[in-house]
């Protein structure tokens, strides 16, 4: 039986395949077009689940949660955790498995080959155990290593051992120097380990005893830790955040100053993973589905009108027997070779495209946000080749409803009449017209779609910055802290650098800044005025800081519209300074001029100790505002400007800078003297993400220019399907009513009132699908407005702007067949008849 419905298949497949090769041009437009549509799919599905669906590659991923503190009064829903609250929560929580911590940080490898800055991590003896991570060479951390005045030790990874030391099987028991300190590799990471990611892959793992930053146990104010966890098997989710609302309490009673206000969110990892590819990727899977429902549409009007031409064929075979069980198998076996054809081809092109979106830059916005889904592992997998096969086949059933109804009921008698010809009855048309309506609808609905990302990312790139971006290099420079362990040696370091830079031939300036512009790192504290009380408990006013080089504000073209710019005079041993920018100006001192005003940074009011906790002077870390510099955007052209504060250089040396240089040419022809120039300074001193200021500025947008681009030319295909679509069915409705057409020439109508006959019946079920497609936008712009800036997801003159596109596009496709119908000869109409 199964063989021989097999041999059956087989037999419809050949008649299907040898009856296409006479069909002229069709199966190759119906191919292409479901290629088009079915890759788009595959291409989208595959990311979509890879990045979003997909469990994470660690030990029961379902059951990870990331612990935020969090300030909902003051709209702050993630902060990290300091190391005095993680060690109180490890030992009150009891609805996890295992709690582990880490702290991100950068520093210079040295030692074999060249000197290269690092990521590395203090993390807690667990963390691994936390992710059920298992060395593929040596151990993990101990309790013991927890503890300070143990021998330092390290965990690498596996492209670190690959790199730095060559593969060595015995690289266990080994040195690898950070920071000039020798740590001792314990561990070597599998492969596809991949956790703490942002702003580079994490390389080195530290743990707590050997931190570098000793006085972080004792700082509760000092929050730079993220907190994952492992929920117990028999604990819910909601019982868990139940307990850290306990536990927060009591840390908010037990230490008022720091935790009042605060309370912990716990958000499952693979959640808080996904979430911001989430919107983007459900936005451009739904756009490829209206792509593919559209190429379905054009199929089917392409083999409906090839069931009319074939409508005597099948006439004839009923009338000599054949079941209709036949007739439909062999309809069926010519949809499902064009939709395996089509999906084969499909799948092609969705190789491309994966290969081709993950070339899109993106990153997490977080150093906290531990672990993203590599772009090197995205592929057609198993999943996705189920759900390419099962959307090729839905597909093929789509577009073959309505030419199988056309052969529902074969009429036999028609057989019997000589001469007849296969005509396209009422429902036929109607079956027709009403794909186009789908189509048009559609189209107006990715139209408009594209329409608005376009605008917002064009608004986008029209925000000014703040700062100027053109012909600048940054360089990306993190001191060793034993080999410049004061202030003085640091501050030493960066004048002589930007010095030797400066002296480079094409560099007009050179100043430096602790926290780039779009580099994705910041810092924010803390901070108290002068004669002001002192904030309540739980809620402390903030701002963001930063330390420059005394010209800063000159070589990025940052005005001082207020006061006076740093000078030679702020250095270490006068009084203390600092510039604000407008936004705190505005927040802190509303219509007032801060100008003489002094403020402390929180952290300069804290003397830390290795030993104990730190104590607090305020009216020592205290500083004078000198000036108010212009707003810039710091993290994103999206965001208001938030309130910060600037510290010159030589009162606040800091170990971490990004120098720029500002040139007279390509910026990127000076980056190799720029290294070198360093070098010069000190030759173990490795530079790092050397890029200009304005690719910086450029790929903090690169997502919405990605997203906008692709929905656009989504949109653009999805057009072109739909005058194809509209110009299949008018040419199709004039070569049917050939005869029609001729007598109304014959009897004398002009071939103006036939264009406009014909353009207007085309144009029906077009305006009728612009009116249904006009909801749909504008619930689809409700669907886009996270990802819209400045322009209202109802914007009508975008919706305006896509009705008459598509308008044009269908008169246009009306056009060609209605001149067509006036070139009909009514006399060899009338003779054929």
């Amino acid at each position: 039986m199964v063989y021989a419905l097999g041999e059956a298949m087989i037999q419809d497949l050949r008649h299907a395949a040898r009856s296409l090769r006479h069909a002229g041009m069709l199966p190759i437009i119906a191919v292409l077009t479901l290629a088009i549509g079915i890759g788009g799919v595959a291409a989208m599905f595959t990311i979509l689940n890879q990045v979003v669906l997909n469990p994470l590659p660690f030990h029961q991923s379902e059951r990870l949660v990331l612990i935020w503190g969090s300030k909902p009064q003051d709209n702050l829903p993630e902060l990290m955790f300091s190391q005095p609250d993680f060690q109180d929560v490890r030992t009150q929580a009891r609805s996890f498995a295992a709690i582990g911590a880490w702290a991100p940080g950068r520093g210079n490898l040295t030692g074999t080959g060249e000197p290269e800055q690092v990521q590395w991590a203090v993390i807690t003896s667990n963390l691994f155990d936390v992710l059920g991570v298992t060395p593929a060479a040596g151990r993990t951390f101990t309790a013991a290593e927890e503890r300070p005045g143990t021998p330092p030790v390290a965990i690498i990874t596996h492209a670190l051992w690959q790199r730095r030391f060559d593969s060595a099987p015995d690289v266990v028991g080994r040195t690898v120097i950070v920071d000039n300190r020798p740590h001792e590799i314990v561990g070597v990471l599998p492969r596809d380990f991949s956790f703490v990611t942002f702003p580079a892959r994490t390389d080195v793992w530290i743990p707590l005893g050997a931190d570098p930053f000793d006085g972080r146990r004792f700082a509760r104010g000092a929050r730079s830790m993220g907190v994952l966890a492992r929920l117990r098997p028999d604990v819910t989710l909601a019982q868990a955040r139940a307990e850290g609302d306990t536990i927060a309490a009591g840390l908010a009673a037990a230490y008022p100053f720091f935790n009042t206000g605060r309370r912990f969110a716990i958000v499952p990892l693979r959640d808080q993973v996904g979430r911001e590819a989430r919107d983007g990727a459900l936005i451009l899977f739904a756009a490829v589905g209206c792509v593919l429902f559209i190429a379905c549409a054009n199929v089917s009007s392409l083999m409906l009108a090839r069931a009319t031409t074939k409508q005597r064929d099948v006439q004839i075979r009923a009338a000599l027997g054949a079941s209709r069980w036949r007739v439909l198998r062999l309809q069926l076996a010519e949809s499902l070779l064009i939709a395996g054809t089509g999906g084969a081809g499909g799948l092609l092109l969705a190789v491309w495209l994966i290969d081709l979106l993950a070339r899109i830059p993106y990153r997490t916005d977080s150093l906290y946000i531990p672990y993203a889904v590599a772009r090197d592992t995205l592929h057609i997998d198993p999943v996705a080749l189920t759900f390419t096969l099962l959307v090729t086949a839905a597909s093929a059933l789509l577009f073959s409803v309505a030419p199988t109804l056309r052969h529902w009921k074969p009429r036999h008698a028609d057989v019997l009449r000589a001469g007849t010809r296969a005509t396209a009855d009422r429902s036929q048309r109607r079956a027709g017209a009403v794909l186009v309506v789908g189509e048009v609808a559609l189209a107006l609905v990715l139209l408009v779609s594209a329409g608005l990302m376009l605008r917002s990312l064009v608004r986008l790139q029209q925000v000014d910055p703040g700062f100027s971006t053109g012909k600048a290099l940054s360089l990306q420079l993190a001191l060793s802290p034993s080999a410049y362990p004061t202030p003085d040696a640091r501050a030493q370091f960066f004048t002589e650098a930007v010095q030797r830079l400066e002296a480079l031939p094409g560099v007009t300036g050179v100043a430096g800044s602790q926290f780039m512009p779009f580099s994705g790192v910041d810092g924010w504290t803390g901070f108290f005025i002068e004669g002001r009380p002192d904030p309540a408990r739980g809620d402390q006013q903030q701002t963001h800081y930063r330390t420059v080089t005394g010209n800063y504000f000159e070589v990025m073209n940052i005005d001082v519209v207020a006061g006076r710019g740093f000078t030679a005079a702020d250095r270490g041993g006068a009084a203390k300074v600092t510039i604000i920018n407008e936004a705190m100006a505005r927040t802190f001192w509303p219509g007032e001029n801060p100008v003489g005003q002094r403020i402390a940074l929180d952290f300069e009011t804290m003397q830390f100790y290795p030993d104990r906790p730190p104590t607090r002077n305020v009216n020592a870390g205290m500083r004078e505002i000198v000036g108010v510099a212009r707003d810039i955007r710091h993290n994103s052209l999206r965001l208001e400007p938030l309130p910060e504060m600037y510290t010159p250089l030589l009162q606040r040396p800091v170990p971490d800078m990004t120098l720029v240089v500002r040139t007279a040419t390509d910026p990127l022809t000076l980056a190799a003297a720029s290294r070198e120039a360093i070098r010069a300074v000190d030759p173990n001193q490795p530079v790092a993400d050397i890029e200009t200021v304005s690719g910086l500025v450029a790929r903090s947008i690169a997502q919405p220019r990605a997203n906008s681009l692709i929905i656009a030319t989504f949109a653009s295909v999805a057009v072109i399907l739909a005058m194809i679509g509209i110009f299949g069915l008018v040419a199709h409705d004039v070569s049917q009513r050939t005869r029609e057409l001729g007598i109304r020439l014959a009897l004398g109508e002009q071939p103006s009132g036939i264009r406009a006959l014909v353009v207007g019946d085309g144009l029906k079920p077009v305006v009728i699908g612009l009116f249904l497609g006009i909801p749909a936008a504008l619930a689809a712009g409700r669907w886009l407005n996270s990802l819209l800036f400045n322009i209202s997801p109802a914007d009508p003159l975008t919706l305006a702007g896509a009705a008459a596109t598509l308008m044009a596009v269908s008169l246009v496709a009306c056009a060609i067949p209605a001149r067509r119908a006036t070139r009909i000869d009514p006399i060899e109409t009338l003779r054929s008849e």
